[in-house]
């Protein structure tokens, strides 16, 4: 009973692990992205979003990013 018990907590534990490090390399990712697209969070997030193609307000916002970077 003790073995399957920690087994159980050594396995939950090593699949946090792994999870923490993908949502971290993925935070990381979506980071570099966003910067290297627009140069700062705002105008960045909404040049991703409009490459992505998520609807009509964040076209607007494209065009707002672009007039603040001066594209």
């Amino acid at each position: 009973m003790e073995d399957r018990l920690l087994q159980r907590l050594l396995w939950c534990s090593v699949m946090g692990l792994i999870t923490a490090a993908l949502l971290l390399a993925m935070f990381l990712f979506s980071s570099g992205l966003i910067l290297a697209l627009g140069g700062d969070w705002p105008t960045g997030s909404a040049r991703l979003a409009c490459g992505l193609g998520l609807g009509e307000a964040t076209r607007r916002l494209c065009r707002h990013a672009d007039d603040l970077i001066g594209r």
